[in-house]
Protein backbone atom coordinates (compact mmCIF):
# COMPACT_ATOMS: atom_id res chain seq x y z
CA UNK A 1 0.00 0.00 0.00
CA UNK A 2 1.10 3.57 -0.64
CA UNK A 3 1.41 6.50 1.74
CA UNK A 4 -0.84 9.55 1.50
CA UNK A 5 2.11 11.76 2.42
CA UNK A 6 3.60 10.97 -1.00
CA UNK A 7 0.65 12.24 -3.06
CA UNK A 8 1.90 14.75 -5.67
CA UNK A 9 0.75 18.31 -5.06
CA UNK A 10 -1.17 18.53 -8.34
CA UNK A 11 -3.06 15.31 -7.59
CA UNK A 12 -3.92 16.50 -4.09
CA UNK A 13 -5.23 19.81 -5.40
CA UNK A 14 -7.34 18.02 -8.00
CA UNK A 15 -8.78 15.80 -5.27
CA UNK A 16 -9.70 18.85 -3.19
CA UNK A 17 -11.47 20.33 -6.20
CA UNK A 18 -13.62 17.19 -6.48
CA UNK A 19 -15.06 17.72 -3.00
CA UNK A 20 -17.85 20.01 -1.81
CA UNK A 21 -17.06 23.51 -0.61
CA UNK A 22 -17.82 22.46 2.97
CA UNK A 23 -15.34 19.57 2.97
CA UNK A 24 -11.89 20.08 4.42
CA UNK A 25 -8.66 18.22 3.67
CA UNK A 26 -6.00 18.35 6.37
CA UNK A 27 -2.36 17.32 5.94
CA UNK A 28 0.30 16.99 8.63
CA UNK A 29 1.50 20.49 7.74
CA UNK A 30 -1.90 22.14 8.21
CA UNK A 31 -3.28 23.86 11.33
CA UNK A 32 -5.60 21.54 13.21
CA UNK A 33 -3.82 18.35 12.16
CA UNK A 34 -2.90 17.22 15.68
CA UNK A 35 -6.47 17.80 16.85
CA UNK A 36 -7.85 15.88 13.87
CA UNK A 37 -6.04 12.65 14.80
CA UNK A 38 -6.94 12.71 18.51
CA UNK A 39 -8.85 9.64 19.63
CA UNK A 40 -10.55 8.52 22.85
CA UNK A 41 -7.57 6.25 23.58
CA UNK A 42 -4.06 7.63 23.19
CA UNK A 43 -2.78 4.30 21.89
CA UNK A 44 -5.30 4.54 19.03
CA UNK A 45 -3.73 7.76 17.73
CA UNK A 46 -1.82 7.29 14.46
CA UNK A 47 -0.21 9.84 12.11
CA UNK A 48 -2.65 9.95 9.21
CA UNK A 49 -1.38 11.10 5.85
CA UNK A 50 -4.65 12.92 5.12
CA UNK A 51 -7.74 13.67 7.17
CA UNK A 52 -10.76 14.36 4.97
CA UNK A 53 -13.57 16.02 6.91
CA UNK A 54 -16.42 15.18 4.56
CA UNK A 55 -19.69 17.10 4.32
CA UNK A 56 -21.75 14.72 2.17
CA UNK A 57 -22.01 11.17 0.93
CA UNK A 58 -20.58 12.35 -2.39
CA UNK A 59 -17.48 13.59 -0.54
CA UNK A 60 -17.12 10.12 0.95
CA UNK A 61 -17.45 8.60 -2.51
CA UNK A 62 -14.79 10.85 -4.01
CA UNK A 63 -12.43 10.10 -1.12
CA UNK A 64 -12.84 6.34 -1.44
CA UNK A 65 -12.27 6.42 -5.20
CA UNK A 66 -9.18 8.60 -4.74
CA UNK A 67 -7.71 6.28 -2.09
CA UNK A 68 -8.45 3.09 -4.03
CA UNK A 69 -7.00 4.45 -7.28
CA UNK A 70 -3.75 5.30 -5.50
CA UNK A 71 -3.67 2.15 -3.33
CA UNK A 72 -3.74 4.16 -0.12
CA UNK A 73 -5.29 2.59 3.00
CA UNK A 74 -8.31 4.36 4.45
CA UNK A 75 -10.40 4.25 7.61
CA UNK A 76 -13.64 5.85 8.77
CA UNK A 77 -13.90 7.91 11.95
CA UNK A 78 -17.13 8.87 13.70
CA UNK A 79 -16.70 9.23 17.47
CA UNK A 80 -13.17 7.81 17.55
CA UNK A 81 -13.93 5.52 20.48
CA UNK A 82 -12.28 2.31 19.32
CA UNK A 83 -9.28 1.35 21.44
CA UNK A 84 -7.87 -0.84 18.68
CA UNK A 85 -7.16 2.01 16.27
CA UNK A 86 -9.78 1.02 13.69
CA UNK A 87 -10.59 4.70 13.09
CA UNK A 88 -6.92 5.65 12.68
CA UNK A 89 -4.25 4.99 10.07
CA UNK A 90 -0.48 5.39 9.83
CA UNK A 91 0.07 7.31 6.61
CA UNK A 92 -3.34 6.51 5.15
CA UNK A 93 -6.52 8.54 4.69
CA UNK A 94 -9.10 9.16 7.43
CA UNK A 95 -12.69 9.80 6.35
CA UNK A 96 -13.85 11.99 9.23
CA UNK A 97 -17.64 12.17 9.51
CA UNK A 98 -17.91 14.77 12.26
CA UNK A 99 -19.53 17.39 9.98
CA UNK A 100 -22.43 14.96 9.39
CA UNK A 101 -23.79 15.54 12.87
CA UNK A 102 -27.31 16.70 12.02
CA UNK A 103 -30.25 14.98 13.75
CA UNK A 104 -33.94 15.27 12.84
CA UNK A 105 -36.90 13.63 14.55
CA UNK A 106 -40.11 12.67 12.78
CA UNK A 107 -42.47 12.46 15.76
CA UNK A 108 -45.46 11.38 13.69
CA UNK A 109 -43.69 8.44 12.05
CA UNK A 110 -41.52 7.83 15.13
CA UNK A 111 -38.25 7.94 13.25
CA UNK A 112 -34.95 9.50 14.24
CA UNK A 113 -32.77 10.58 11.34
CA UNK A 114 -29.14 11.06 12.30
CA UNK A 115 -26.05 12.11 10.42
CA UNK A 116 -23.32 9.48 10.32
CA UNK A 117 -21.01 11.67 12.38
CA UNK A 118 -23.46 12.32 15.23
CA UNK A 119 -22.75 11.35 18.81
CA UNK A 120 -25.33 9.64 20.97
CA UNK A 121 -25.82 12.77 23.04
CA UNK A 122 -26.95 14.55 19.86
CA UNK A 123 -29.51 11.82 19.18
CA UNK A 124 -30.70 11.60 22.79
CA UNK A 125 -31.21 15.36 23.10
CA UNK A 126 -33.08 15.75 19.81
CA UNK A 127 -35.35 12.77 20.49
CA UNK A 128 -36.08 13.92 24.04
CA UNK A 129 -37.56 17.17 22.73
CA UNK A 130 -40.29 15.09 21.06
CA UNK A 131 -40.77 12.67 23.96
CA UNK A 132 -38.97 9.89 22.10
CA UNK A 133 -35.87 7.74 22.43
CA UNK A 134 -34.11 4.86 20.72
CA UNK A 135 -31.68 2.19 21.86
CA UNK A 136 -28.24 3.79 22.22
CA UNK A 137 -25.08 3.32 24.22
CA UNK A 138 -24.52 3.97 27.91
CA UNK A 139 -21.77 6.56 27.26
CA UNK A 140 -23.14 9.41 25.20
CA UNK A 141 -19.95 10.80 23.66
CA UNK A 142 -19.55 7.70 21.50
CA UNK A 143 -20.47 7.89 17.82
CA UNK A 144 -23.74 6.47 16.56
CA UNK A 145 -22.11 4.54 13.74
CA UNK A 146 -19.62 2.33 15.55
CA UNK A 147 -21.96 1.27 18.33
CA UNK A 148 -24.87 0.59 16.00
CA UNK A 149 -22.97 -1.44 13.41
CA UNK A 150 -21.49 -3.66 16.13
CA UNK A 151 -24.86 -4.52 17.69
CA UNK A 152 -25.48 -1.95 20.39
CA UNK A 153 -26.68 -2.77 23.90
CA UNK A 154 -28.35 0.00 25.91
CA UNK A 155 -30.67 0.78 28.79
CA UNK A 156 -33.69 0.26 26.52
CA UNK A 157 -32.58 -3.13 25.16
CA UNK A 158 -34.88 -5.01 27.52
CA UNK A 159 -37.86 -3.55 25.68
CA UNK A 160 -36.61 -2.86 22.18
CA UNK A 161 -33.63 -5.13 21.58
CA UNK A 162 -30.30 -3.99 20.20
CA UNK A 163 -29.52 -0.74 18.38
CA UNK A 164 -29.41 -2.71 15.11
CA UNK A 165 -32.95 -3.95 15.79
CA UNK A 166 -34.10 -0.32 15.68
CA UNK A 167 -31.99 0.58 12.66
CA UNK A 168 -34.32 0.64 9.66
CA UNK A 169 -32.41 2.15 6.75
CA UNK A 170 -28.87 3.11 5.81
CA UNK A 171 -27.01 5.05 3.23
CA UNK A 172 -23.71 3.36 2.50
CA UNK A 173 -20.78 4.16 0.26
CA UNK A 174 -19.12 1.01 -1.06
CA UNK A 175 -15.53 0.26 -2.01
CA UNK A 176 -16.14 1.31 -5.63
CA UNK A 177 -17.48 4.68 -4.49
CA UNK A 178 -21.09 3.89 -5.34
CA UNK A 179 -23.75 5.28 -2.99
CA UNK A 180 -26.73 3.14 -2.02
CA UNK A 181 -29.75 3.46 0.23
CA UNK A 182 -30.37 0.03 1.73
CA UNK A 183 -32.97 -1.57 3.99
CA UNK A 184 -34.88 -4.84 4.34
CA UNK A 185 -36.09 -4.54 0.72
CA UNK A 186 -33.24 -2.76 -1.05
CA UNK A 187 -29.97 -4.75 -1.12
CA UNK A 188 -31.21 -6.78 1.86
CA UNK A 189 -28.09 -8.97 1.96
CA UNK A 190 -25.88 -5.94 2.54
CA UNK A 191 -28.30 -4.47 5.07
CA UNK A 192 -28.18 -7.82 6.88
CA UNK A 193 -24.37 -7.76 6.92
CA UNK A 194 -23.84 -4.28 8.32
CA UNK A 195 -26.13 -4.99 11.26
CA UNK A 196 -23.57 -6.65 13.50
CA UNK A 197 -20.42 -7.05 11.40
CA UNK A 198 -19.28 -3.50 12.03
CA UNK A 199 -17.50 -1.34 9.47
CA UNK A 200 -16.21 -4.13 7.23
CA UNK A 201 -18.44 -3.45 4.21
CA UNK A 202 -18.43 0.27 3.56
CA UNK A 203 -18.77 3.74 5.01
CA UNK A 204 -22.26 4.06 6.45
CA UNK A 205 -23.22 7.68 6.31
CA UNK A 206 -26.66 6.30 6.64
CA UNK A 207 -30.10 5.89 5.43
CA UNK A 208 -31.56 8.80 3.63
CA UNK A 209 -30.38 12.23 2.74
CA UNK A 210 -31.43 15.03 5.05
CA UNK A 211 -30.71 18.55 3.80
CA UNK A 212 -28.29 17.01 1.33
CA UNK A 213 -26.43 15.02 3.96
CA UNK A 214 -26.27 11.34 4.66
CA UNK A 215 -27.95 10.00 7.77
CA UNK A 216 -28.85 7.06 10.03
CA UNK A 217 -32.55 6.32 10.55
CA UNK A 218 -33.81 4.55 13.68
CA UNK A 219 -37.15 3.52 15.09
CA UNK A 220 -38.14 5.84 17.93
CA UNK A 221 -40.17 4.90 20.97
CA UNK A 222 -42.35 6.89 23.33
CA UNK A 223 -40.67 7.53 26.64
CA UNK A 224 -41.98 9.29 29.77
CA UNK A 225 -40.74 12.73 30.70
CA UNK A 226 -38.61 11.13 33.38
CA UNK A 227 -37.22 7.68 34.09
CA UNK A 228 -35.81 6.32 37.34
CA UNK A 229 -32.06 5.89 37.61
CA UNK A 230 -28.71 7.11 38.83
CA UNK A 231 -25.58 5.90 40.58
CA UNK A 232 -25.23 3.83 43.73
CA UNK A 233 -21.76 3.47 45.26
CA UNK A 234 -21.07 0.55 47.59
CA UNK A 235 -18.11 -0.52 49.73
CA UNK A 236 -16.24 -3.66 48.58
CA UNK A 237 -17.75 -5.81 51.34
CA UNK A 238 -21.07 -5.67 49.48
CA UNK A 239 -19.72 -7.30 46.32
CA UNK A 240 -21.12 -10.78 46.90
CA UNK A 241 -24.54 -9.45 47.86
CA UNK A 242 -24.61 -7.16 44.82
CA UNK A 243 -23.74 -10.01 42.48
CA UNK A 244 -26.55 -12.05 44.02
CA UNK A 245 -28.92 -9.09 43.60
CA UNK A 246 -27.81 -8.84 39.97
CA UNK A 247 -28.61 -12.50 39.35
CA UNK A 248 -32.03 -11.96 40.93
CA UNK A 249 -32.59 -8.95 38.65
CA UNK A 250 -31.76 -11.02 35.59
CA UNK A 251 -34.13 -13.75 36.72
CA UNK A 252 -36.93 -11.19 37.13
CA UNK A 253 -36.27 -10.17 33.53
CA UNK A 254 -38.41 -7.04 33.74
CA UNK A 255 -38.24 -5.48 30.27
CA UNK A 256 -38.28 -1.90 31.56
CA UNK A 257 -35.20 -2.46 33.72
CA UNK A 258 -31.45 -2.43 33.15
CA UNK A 259 -28.38 -1.93 35.31
CA UNK A 260 -24.68 -1.28 34.93
CA UNK A 261 -22.53 -2.97 37.56
CA UNK A 262 -18.93 -1.85 37.86
CA UNK A 263 -15.73 -2.59 39.75
CA UNK A 264 -13.51 0.47 39.95
CA UNK A 265 -11.50 2.74 42.23
CA UNK A 266 -13.06 5.89 43.62
CA UNK A 267 -11.62 9.42 43.63
CA UNK A 268 -9.71 8.58 46.83
CA UNK A 269 -8.11 5.56 45.16
CA UNK A 270 -9.98 2.95 47.18
CA UNK A 271 -11.88 0.10 45.49
CA UNK A 272 -15.63 0.59 45.09
CA UNK A 273 -18.57 -1.21 43.54
CA UNK A 274 -20.82 0.90 41.31
CA UNK A 275 -24.38 0.18 40.28
CA UNK A 276 -26.30 2.32 37.80
CA UNK A 277 -29.90 1.07 37.91
CA UNK A 278 -32.41 2.12 35.27
CA UNK A 279 -36.17 1.74 35.12
CA UNK A 280 -38.58 3.16 32.57
CA UNK A 281 -41.50 3.75 34.87
CA UNK A 282 -42.58 5.25 38.19
CA UNK A 283 -40.35 5.27 41.24
CA UNK A 284 -42.60 2.91 43.20
CA UNK A 285 -42.26 0.19 40.56
CA UNK A 286 -38.53 0.80 40.24
CA UNK A 287 -37.93 0.43 43.94
CA UNK A 288 -39.71 -2.92 43.93
CA UNK A 289 -37.71 -4.19 40.94
CA UNK A 290 -34.41 -3.04 42.47
CA UNK A 291 -35.20 -3.92 46.08
CA UNK A 292 -32.19 -6.23 46.19
CA UNK A 293 -29.88 -3.30 45.46
CA UNK A 294 -31.62 -0.66 47.55
CA UNK A 295 -31.70 -2.86 50.65
CA UNK A 296 -27.89 -3.02 50.74
CA UNK A 297 -25.87 -0.31 52.53
CA UNK A 298 -24.53 2.13 49.95
CA UNK A 299 -22.36 5.17 50.65
CA UNK A 300 -23.56 7.42 47.80
CA UNK A 301 -26.82 7.56 45.86
CA UNK A 302 -27.80 9.84 42.98
CA UNK A 303 -30.84 7.73 42.08
CA UNK A 304 -33.88 9.84 41.24
CA UNK A 305 -36.45 10.49 38.54
CA UNK A 306 -34.56 12.14 35.67
CA UNK A 307 -34.77 12.64 31.88
CA UNK A 308 -33.78 9.54 29.91
CA UNK A 309 -31.18 11.57 28.02
CA UNK A 310 -29.36 12.13 31.33
CA UNK A 311 -28.94 8.39 31.92
CA UNK A 312 -26.64 7.92 28.96
CA UNK A 313 -24.28 10.55 30.35
CA UNK A 314 -23.90 9.11 33.84
CA UNK A 315 -20.98 6.88 32.84
CA UNK A 316 -19.07 9.60 31.01
CA UNK A 317 -16.78 10.29 33.97
CA UNK A 318 -15.72 6.65 33.92
CA UNK A 319 -14.83 6.93 30.23
CA UNK A 320 -12.87 10.17 29.73
CA UNK A 321 -10.69 10.92 26.72
CA UNK A 322 -6.97 10.36 27.14
CA UNK A 323 -4.66 7.66 28.45
CA UNK A 324 -3.85 4.34 26.88
CA UNK A 325 -6.85 2.01 26.82
CA UNK A 326 -7.63 -1.60 25.97
CA UNK A 327 -11.13 -3.05 25.76
CA UNK A 328 -11.41 -6.79 26.40
CA UNK A 329 -14.68 -8.66 26.08
CA UNK A 330 -15.94 -11.56 28.16
CA UNK A 331 -19.28 -13.03 29.15
CA UNK A 332 -20.91 -15.09 31.88
CA UNK A 333 -23.97 -17.30 31.99
CA UNK A 334 -24.88 -16.31 35.52
CA UNK A 335 -23.87 -13.71 38.08
CA UNK A 336 -21.89 -15.88 40.52
CA UNK A 337 -20.24 -14.31 43.59
CA UNK A 338 -17.20 -16.62 43.39
CA UNK A 339 -16.44 -15.53 39.82
CA UNK A 340 -16.69 -11.84 40.60
CA UNK A 341 -14.78 -12.18 43.85
CA UNK A 342 -11.87 -13.74 41.95
CA UNK A 343 -11.99 -10.94 39.37
CA UNK A 344 -12.28 -8.30 42.09
CA UNK A 345 -9.22 -9.62 43.94
CA UNK A 346 -7.21 -9.54 40.72
CA UNK A 347 -8.42 -6.00 40.01
CA UNK A 348 -7.53 -4.72 43.47
CA UNK A 349 -4.04 -6.19 43.39
CA UNK A 350 -3.15 -5.15 39.86
CA UNK A 351 -4.49 -1.58 40.07
CA UNK A 352 -2.99 -0.73 43.49
CA UNK A 353 -0.47 2.08 42.87
CA UNK A 354 1.15 1.37 46.24
CA UNK A 355 2.37 -2.07 45.16
CA UNK A 356 5.93 -2.13 43.87
CA UNK A 357 6.04 -2.69 40.13
CA UNK A 358 2.44 -1.62 39.60
CA UNK A 359 1.42 -0.10 36.28
CA UNK A 360 1.07 3.71 36.41
CA UNK A 361 -2.46 4.80 35.55
CA UNK A 362 -3.97 1.32 35.93
CA UNK A 363 -6.06 2.56 38.87
CA UNK A 364 -8.37 4.18 36.29
CA UNK A 365 -9.30 0.76 34.88
CA UNK A 366 -12.83 -0.56 35.32
CA UNK A 367 -14.80 -3.77 34.91
CA UNK A 368 -18.33 -3.18 33.61
CA UNK A 369 -21.29 -5.54 33.38
CA UNK A 370 -24.47 -4.51 31.55
CA UNK A 371 -27.48 -6.29 32.98
CA UNK A 372 -30.34 -6.18 30.50
CA UNK A 373 -33.24 -8.61 30.07
CA UNK A 374 -32.58 -10.53 26.87
CA UNK A 375 -36.08 -11.59 25.78
CA UNK A 376 -36.41 -8.79 23.21
CA UNK A 377 -32.93 -9.54 21.86
CA UNK A 378 -33.59 -13.29 21.67
CA UNK A 379 -36.99 -12.76 20.02
CA UNK A 380 -35.32 -12.31 16.65
CA UNK A 381 -33.81 -15.37 14.90
CA UNK A 382 -30.03 -15.63 15.21
CA UNK A 383 -29.66 -15.32 11.45
CA UNK A 384 -31.91 -12.26 11.13
CA UNK A 385 -28.86 -9.98 11.29
CA UNK A 386 -25.11 -10.51 11.23
CA UNK A 387 -25.16 -10.17 15.03
CA UNK A 388 -25.46 -13.84 15.96
CA UNK A 389 -25.33 -13.77 19.75
CA UNK A 390 -29.00 -13.53 20.60
CA UNK A 391 -28.68 -15.49 23.80
CA UNK A 392 -29.09 -14.99 27.56
CA UNK A 393 -25.38 -14.55 28.24
CA UNK A 394 -24.30 -11.44 30.13
CA UNK A 395 -21.63 -9.24 28.55
CA UNK A 396 -18.62 -8.17 30.62
CA UNK A 397 -16.21 -5.45 29.46
CA UNK A 398 -12.75 -5.04 30.95
CA UNK A 399 -11.56 -1.50 30.23
CA UNK A 400 -7.86 -1.36 31.04
CA UNK A 401 -6.23 2.06 31.37
CA UNK A 402 -2.54 2.91 31.70
CA UNK A 403 0.01 5.57 30.78
CA UNK A 404 3.25 4.16 29.37
CA UNK A 405 3.66 2.12 26.16
CA UNK A 406 6.28 0.00 27.92
CA UNK A 407 3.45 -1.51 29.98
CA UNK A 408 1.38 -2.58 26.97
CA UNK A 409 2.29 -6.26 27.28
CA UNK A 410 1.74 -6.33 31.03
CA UNK A 411 -1.72 -4.77 30.65
CA UNK A 412 -2.66 -7.20 27.89
CA UNK A 413 -1.61 -10.18 30.00
CA UNK A 414 -3.69 -8.97 32.95
CA UNK A 415 -6.75 -8.26 30.81
CA UNK A 416 -6.54 -11.74 29.31
CA UNK A 417 -6.31 -13.24 32.78
CA UNK A 418 -9.53 -11.47 33.76
CA UNK A 419 -11.15 -12.63 30.55
CA UNK A 420 -10.30 -16.23 31.46
CA UNK A 421 -11.80 -15.82 34.93
CA UNK A 422 -15.14 -14.75 33.48
CA UNK A 423 -15.09 -17.16 30.55
CA UNK A 424 -14.97 -20.14 32.92
CA UNK A 425 -18.69 -19.44 33.31
CA UNK A 426 -19.22 -18.14 29.79
CA UNK A 427 -18.67 -18.89 26.12
CA UNK A 428 -15.08 -18.29 24.96
CA UNK A 429 -16.18 -18.41 21.31
CA UNK A 430 -18.51 -15.44 21.73
CA UNK A 431 -17.01 -11.95 21.45
CA UNK A 432 -19.12 -8.79 21.43
CA UNK A 433 -17.73 -6.77 18.52
CA UNK A 434 -17.94 -3.40 20.27
CA UNK A 435 -15.90 -4.60 23.26
CA UNK A 436 -13.35 -6.64 21.34
CA UNK A 437 -9.79 -5.33 21.05
CA UNK A 438 -9.52 -6.59 17.48
CA UNK A 439 -7.02 -9.35 18.25
CA UNK A 440 -9.61 -12.12 18.31
CA UNK A 441 -10.56 -14.32 15.38
CA UNK A 442 -13.35 -12.63 13.40
CA UNK A 443 -15.35 -15.84 13.62
CA UNK A 444 -15.70 -15.24 17.36
CA UNK A 445 -17.22 -11.81 16.67
CA UNK A 446 -19.89 -13.01 14.25
CA UNK A 447 -20.39 -16.64 15.29
CA UNK A 448 -22.47 -18.85 13.03
CA UNK A 449 -22.82 -16.07 10.44
CA UNK A 450 -19.12 -16.11 9.55
CA UNK A 451 -19.34 -18.08 6.28
CA UNK A 452 -22.21 -15.99 4.93
CA UNK A 453 -20.33 -12.82 5.79
CA UNK A 454 -17.25 -14.08 3.96
CA UNK A 455 -19.36 -14.53 0.82
CA UNK A 456 -20.80 -11.03 1.13
CA UNK A 457 -17.36 -9.57 1.80
CA UNK A 458 -16.17 -11.10 -1.48
CA UNK A 459 -19.22 -9.61 -3.22
CA UNK A 460 -19.04 -6.06 -1.88
CA UNK A 461 -15.40 -5.51 -0.83
CA UNK A 462 -13.23 -8.24 -2.30
CA UNK A 463 -10.03 -6.18 -1.99
CA UNK A 464 -10.51 -5.30 1.70
CA UNK A 465 -10.74 -1.56 1.15
CA UNK A 466 -12.49 -1.55 4.51
CA UNK A 467 -11.61 -3.75 7.48
CA UNK A 468 -10.90 -7.37 6.62
CA UNK A 469 -13.16 -10.11 7.94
Amino acid sequence: MNNANDIPTAALEAFKESLSLQAKVITHADPGYEESIVRWADNAIKPAGLVVQVASAQDVSETIKFAVARHIPLVVKCGGHSTNGHSSTDGGIVIDLHQLRNVAVDAERKLIVSGGGALWRDVDAAAAEKGLATVGGTVNHTGVGGLTLGGGYGFLSGQYGLAIDNFVEAEIVLADGSIHTIDENRMPDLFWAIRGAGNKFGCVTKVRLLAGRAVFTYKAHDIPDKVWGGMLIYPPNQLDALVEASEELMQKSHPKSACLLGIARGPDGNPIIIAAPFYQGPESEAQAVFSGFLSLPYVVSTVQMRPYSDMNGLSNDAAPFGGRKMSTDANVRHMRPATFREAFNSFVQFTDPAIEGSVPGASKSVILVLLVPTAAIEARPKDSTAFAFRDPLIDVAVMSVWKDPKDDAKISEWARSLQKIFMKDGNPNRMYYNHSDGSEDSAKEVGSNYERLRELKAKYDSHDVFRSL
